[in-house]
């Protein structure tokens, strides 16, 4: 007789998502604006490079604690395990936050997560409303029009 499994894959996510926003884990990982803990055996499940780290005798994995306080910010790292923890997609982001997102699936070797980004990227920039309103409002507070001047 096979056994009924209780959960569904909404649940499954809900608790993935709420067990990231507990910050509760096993590792500490610094940033200049604070701290976000982590759990191990999720990270290094879907990143090689963090599994080397906290498999090794490097400093990280015997001190629990990964500081990248000088290179990414805590909420570029949030969206990152979001999508650890419980696949979540950046949506919604603007272009800055989702290259520094890019740029740590690049680092920490998490290629899946690298093509959701990618094609986030790629929608924005594609999309042509989308751009002449970002370009608009940045012409309205004159960021534009000093960045073209001033080269």
């Amino acid at each position: 007789m096979n056994a009924v499994n209780p959960w569904n894959m909404s649940d499954i996510f809900t608790v993935c998502r709420d067990l990231l926003a507990s910050n509760e884990g096993d590792i500490v990982v610094k940033f200049k604006g604070g701290k976000l803990k982590i759990i191990s055996s999720l990270i290094k499940k879907r990143s090689s490079v963090f599994k080397t780290m906290l498999e090794s005798s490097m400093q990280e994995a015997v001190t629990g604690v990964v500081d990248l306080s000088s290179q990414y910010s805590l909420e570029a790292f949030r969206e990152f395990m979001a999508y650890i923890y419980y696949n979540k997609t950046c949506t919604g982001l603007y272009l800055p936050h989702l290259f520094e997102i890019l740029s740590i699936t690049d680092y920490y070797g998490v290629d899946a997560a690298r093509t959701h980004i990618n094609d986030s990227i790629i929608a924005l920039i594609t999309n042509v409303p989308i751009c002449l309103m970002i370009a608009s409002e940045a012409q309205k507070r004159g960021t534009l029009t000093e960045k073209i001047y001033a080269r």
